[in-house]
């Protein structure tokens, strides 16, 4: 009669457990947790307690009943679900359970990663309370989860689509793909290296090896040019090839540690072509045991580990292994020092033992051989099996040894010394190779070694042929989804079961799709990345979800409260989403360059404008006490900034460095800018031509704002009209009868070939930049001049075209790196930027400076006046 229950989480392990532990204990599987947040609420108590309000579901009650039900008589309830947070979340609302049926029998929690007889035995022997702090660590990640799609869904679904989540995994996983979907920087053919070899043997029957150029006159071979290539290749056409020093040198190469989840998601991708979720699904069924024929064996250890460490017995175990299978010299040798923890490897991470598993994926038994087994595995567990097996073993035999033989050969008969080199390795001692070299398939591509052994200096080498080419960077091969799980990881982002699942959801949802082997972020897919990333940066940004990971670390070694962290969070939330609300701010620089700039203004307008409720002067000042206020800096609008430069526009009259000034704060379009209002009737005129241009959801109801504020006798802002303008500009094409006749009255000029032209050629010259500013915080927004560089880009490819203020910040970004550019001279003159560039913005609150004397020095000419309108003209391609 048993007398201890086990409770698993699957049938396949209850089996395995069961023929482990014996008849004193029965096993009872129960998949999940039994408990969970309520399906319509948030299912979080108000703050300071935070107390989560988790139910059973319908559909488990029966389970929990039933788990109620095989504990009572029982002299103890073991709770044996998986290692790491989702297991301990698992144990912990049954053991709630439990508790609330007032079950008599004491609930102790068993971890075993390993599922071998002693190691079992061992774990039941030490079973203890359920780790409270790793329960409340997955328990407050679902919380954060829940509370920041609740707040920021509902911006979500009104900018991008409905009903997609808010989930910082997925939109950490969406910037991953667009960074890796995007093409290389385009480098200029003249920059690529020029390579010159020659094929050479020894002897006339000899096996011919490749020769390279390294040294010219004793310094390194750069042959940049064609030209110079050319001249040394029908120089060496009159040389001949002469050995002047060979030497070998040994080499050992080392084994590779075990595997972790994320470093086995890559090798079975690349080796074996499995995606990471049927590899997890496999080594879920060979940890929980197999038919063996003598019953179900559990082949390898928890596969959901992010540390390569082995236990020291294990190691001992292994290498004896080897040395009886392969032979002494093959088993790894070199003193093991016991210690705490007993294991043997590479440390682990923090984040590593914050999740519960510090072993690595390995076998139970090493005894037990792929070989031996075949007939009991279908070909994918047992391909899978036979990878982690060759792994372990491998990572516990002696190093292998390397000879590798350098040859020198010089160019007799040349002007200059030209000296070429040749390498060739060999094999001395295969060490772990036996195993490992059967795991990763050779490469069709590598270069077998050159048969230069007893070269002797002075020997005279039989040329074959030369070779004169250009060395073509080879275009970066996309990674997969193995790799890209494995890099977020290494960052700190998430951990591989969560982020293969947020793959997974992500494709479900249409936001990504496989191509070619890679995965690649639908148009939808980068709408939501880009959303996530510019409306809630202290949410979903990389920096922030990494630092969130950290602080659900500090809750599993008990240096956090889980409430605090929740309550943080809140606060951070409450805050993203005040900011989402309020309208977007200008740029706190420009708006002090443009209040500087009226101060000259003199000679104001007695009544308001256009049906404005202030006079610009009264307008002007409290935009400038506002300012200046203590808590105004980072308070003007961008409503209020265009109003501004409406006003700005009205008096250029009276503003001496005007045109200094639209070229500081990179607004080009006010020099095109009349000094009234625009036209009610043109502009009905241009939404009636817009009606008919086959628009995008965002463009529809930007022009459906605008007629309904039309309608309402809301005057329309210059920027409004400049984005109504762009859009005819860009849909002129595609408006059946909009003539450039119509166009030419309504004063837009149709996008050309030649303003796309100009507009990839400032794009190419961004590609350049190496060095780029850091990221600065200014306020609550982030400045990252590469990530919006990249983004634009983007943006451009895959829309054709940019907008105009688009377009004025890339300028901006050309003038601001002119150091980098070395033809920015060219590019100045060409597009009208500032000669001598535009200086890096300095991080932080600083002091108002003076733009430069608005009255010219004696003797200098004024200040031109404002080019008159010419609605022919582009001022974009112009300016």
């Amino acid at each position: 009669m048993p007398r201890k229950l086990v409770i698993v989480e699957s049938p396949a392990k209850a089996a395995a457990v069961s023929a482990l532990l014996g008849p004193d204990f029965a096993v009872k599987a129960i998949p999940g947790t039994l408990r969970d947040f309520p399906p319509r609420s948030l299912g979080i108590g108000p703050a300071p307690a935070f107390e989560p309000q988790l139910v059973v579901p319908a559909e488990r009650r029966q389970d929990a009943k039933a788990l109620v039900a095989a504990a009572a008589g029982m002299e103890a309830v073991l709770l044996a679900q998986d290692p790491g947070s989702d297991g301990e979340f698992a144990a912990w609302n049954a053991a709630e359970i439990l508790a609330a049926a007032k079950v008599a029998a004491p609930v102790l929690r068993v971890r075993c990663s390993r599922l071998s007889p002693a190691d079992l035995r061992k774990a039941v022997d030490e079973a203890g309370p359920v780790d409270a702090n790793l329960a409340h660590a997955h328990l407050t990640r679902r919380v954060l989860d829940r509370m920041i799609a609740q707040k920021t869904g509902p911006f979500l679904w009104k900018s991008v689509k409905q009903g997609l989540p808010a989930s910082r995994l997925q939109a950490c996983v969406l910037r991953e793909l667009r960074w890796n979907a995007l093409p290389p920087p385009a480098v200029p053919d003249e920059t690529a290296p020029w390579e010159i070899g020659a094929e050479a043997r020894r002897g006339a029957d000899g096996k011919p090896f490749r020769l390279r150029l390294v040294a010219i006159n004793g310094k390194p071979a750069d042959i940049r040019g064609e030209a110079q290539a050319t001249e040394i290749r029908a120089t060496l056409d009159r040389c001949t090839l002469i050995v002047s020093k060979t030497s070998t040198h040994r080499s050992l190469q080392s084994p590779q540690p075990p595997f972790t989840t994320a470093t086995l998601l890559q090798a079975a991708a690349s080796i074996l072509g499995l995606t990471p979720a049927r590899t997890m699904a496999v080594a879920q069924k060979l940890h929980e045991g197999v038919d063996t024929g003598s019953g179900v064996v559990s082949l390898i250890t928890d596969p959901v580990t992010e540390s390569a460490a082995v236990p020291y017995d294990e190691v001992l175990a292994t290498r004896a292994y080897a040395r009886s299978r392969f032979g002494v010299k093959f088993s790894m040798v070199g003193r093991i020092a016991r210690g705490e923890p007993t294991a043997v490897g590479p440390t682990p991470s923090r984040h590593a033992i914050a999740d519960g598993v510090i072993g690595s994926v390995r076998p139970v038994d090493v005894a037990i051989a792929p070989e031996t087994i075949r007939e009991r595995l279908d070909p994918v567990s047992y391909r899978l099996y036979t990878l982690i097996w060759r792994r372990f073993v491998a990572s516990q035999m002696a190093s292998a040894k390397l000879l590798t033989t350098t040859a020198l050969v010089n160019a007799a008969g040349a002007p200059k010394a030209y000296r070429f080199r040749v390498e060739s390795t060999t094999v001395a001692f295969p060490g772990h190779r036996i195993v490992s070299d059967s795991i990763t398939p050779p490469d069709p591509a590598a270069v077998p070694p050159a048969p230069i052994e007893g070269l002797a200096q002075g020997e005279e080498l039989a040329l074959a042929a030369w070779t004169c080419k250009r060395v073509e960077r080879p275009p970066a091969a996309p990674r997969g989804e193995a790799d890209i799980v494995a890099d977020l990881v290494g960052r700190g982002i998430g951990r591989p079961i969560p982020l293969v699942g947020a793959i997974n959801a992500l494709g479900r949802l249409e936001c990504l799709q496989r191509a070619d082997g890679a995965l690649v972020p639908t148009e939808l897919g980068t709408h939501l990345a880009e959303f996530l990333g510019s409306a809630f940066p202290s949410l979903f940004s990389e920096t922030a979800v990494v630092q969130a990971e950290s602080r659900i670390d500090d809750i599993v070694d008990g240096s956090a409260d889980w409430r605090d962290v929740v309550r943080e969070t809140s606060a951070e939330l409450a805050r993203a989403v005040e900011t989402a609300l309020a309208p977007p701010r200008a740029d706190p620089e420009m708006v002090d360059a443009v209040l500087f700039a009226l101060d000259s203004v003199v000679n104001w307008e007695s009544a308001p404008r256009d049906g404005n409720l202030l006079r610009d002067e009264d307008l002007f000042k409290q935009a400038k006490a506002r300012f200046e206020s203590d808590d105004g800096r980072e308070g003007t609008t961008e409503q209020q900034f265009d109003q501004l430069l409406q006003v700005l526009c009205h008096y250029r009259a009276q503003i001496p460095n005007f045109i200094d000034l639209v070229r500081r704060i990179g607004r080009y379009d006010l020099l095109e800018l009349p000094d009234n209002a625009p036209d009610v009737k043109t502009i009905r005129a241009k939404m009636e031509w817009v009606d008919k241009a086959p628009l995008s959801p965002e463009s529809k109801r930007f022009v459906e704002s605008l007629k309904h504020q039309a309608d309402g006798g809301r005057h329309l802002t210059g920027a409004q009209v400049r984005v109504l303008d762009e859009i005819l500009a860009a849909q002129a094409l595609r408006i059946p009868g909009l003539t450039p006749e119509i166009l030419q009255e309504l004063g837009i000029t149709p996008r050309t070939q030649a303003d796309i032209d100009n507009i990839q050629r400032l794009l190419d010259t961004l590609a350049g930049i190496k060095n780029w500013r850091p990221p600065s915080q200014r306020g609550k927004r982030t400045y990252d001049d590469q990530a919006f560089t990249a983004s634009v880009r983007e943006q451009f490819e895959r829309r054709g075209d940019l907008s105009p203020a688009q377009l004025n910040a890339v300028k901006r970004m050309v003038a601001r790196y002119h150091e980098q550019i070395p033809d920015y001279a060219d590019i100045a003159a060409r597009y009208d930027l500032p000669p001598e560039g535009l200086a890096q913005p300095t991080p932080g609150r600083r002091r108002r400076k003076p733009l430069p004397p608005a009255d010219p020095a004696p003797g200098s000419a004024p200040a031109p006046a404002a080019p008159a309108a010419d609605p022919t003209r582009n001022p974009v391609e112009d300016l």
